[in-house]
Parts: structure tokens; sequence; C-alpha cells
């Protein structure tokens, strides 16, 4: 494993939730994702790349909700099989059927979205408005428990604690 991902016992120790446990590692995955281009998904295997745009989903959907991960041009990447399998694999079933479920408006709007501004952004959700009903229900069960639990007893196949 690269040595750059690697995290002390004691940083996770002190994640005060599920997701900022999470956060301590895709924090570490962030920093080579940052400074690796072109293809900075070599580096990583498939489930730490579902880890990390889990993080981005995250994040995304808790900042602006599912309109603004697709303005930020991540629908490609979140509503695809991989993300999908990878997170029924780790239990995060309602999670998975979400984003089953709002594959395909997702990625119509995609290609519909004007992604030139935050105006445009802004007015999106007036345009939009079932998105908010997928945000409230990634709020209902985003899935972090599950996701805490499949990584924490997999931990070494996503970072080395030190």
């Amino acid at each position: 494993m690269d040595e750059r991902l690697t995290v002390t016992k004691r940083a996770l120790e002190e994640a005060k939730s599920d997701m900022e446990y999470l956060d301590v590692i895709i924090d570490k995955y962030q920093d080579i994702w940052a400074t690796e281009p072109p293809n900075p998904m070599e580096y990583f295997t498939e489930d730490q790349v579902t880890l990390y745009f889990y993080g981005v989903l995250y994040n995304q959907v808790q900042n602006g909700g599912f309109l603004q991960l697709i303005f930020n041009r991540y629908a490609q990447l979140i509503f695809s099989e991989p993300m999908i399998n990878g997170l029924k694999a780790w239990g995060a079933t309602a999670t998975a059927k979400l984003l089953i479920s709002m594959a395909s408006a997702s990625l119509k709007v995609d290609k519909e979205l004007d992604k030139t501004s935050l105006e445009s952004l802004s007015r999106s959700y007036s345009q939009y408005p079932k998105f908010a009903e997928y945000d409230l229900a990634f709020d209902k069960d985003d899935g972090t428990k599950e996701v805490k639990a499949y990584v924490s007893s997999h931990l070494a196949d996503f970072i080395t604690v030190e």
C-alpha cells in the first residue's frame, strides 16, 4: 500500500462520529487524489475508490443535495455500477437502492443541467423538486453506519494504521 496511506490509531479512535472516522481515511485519499494527476485512480483499489466516492456522495448531498453533486460533475461516478455494487456489498443497501432508484433521473438531469454558475444551480432546485425527496431519503438513511462497519472490519484493505 502507498506509504502516504497511513493514519494513526489515535486519529481513528478520536473520531466523534462514523463519518469523522471515515473522513480520517478519505482525507488521506484526497491528498493523493489532489497531487497525482492525470489518473489518480491508478493508486487505489476498487474498495478504496468506492470509499473515496462515498465521501464525495456524503459531502455533496449534505452540503447542497444531489443537485449539487450533479452540478459538480460527479453523477457518472456516483450512479455507476461499481459504486452501487460496492455499497451493496458493504451492507449499505438502502443507499444503494436509493442510487438505483434515482440513477435514470440523475443522469438525465446531468445532461440538462446548466453547470455554468451558482445561480444556475440555485434555479435548478425549483426546476427539479423531486430531488428534495431524494435528499430527504439520503438524510434518513445515508449508509454511513454500514460503510464504517465494513471499513473498520476490513481496515487493512483501506489504510495502514500505526
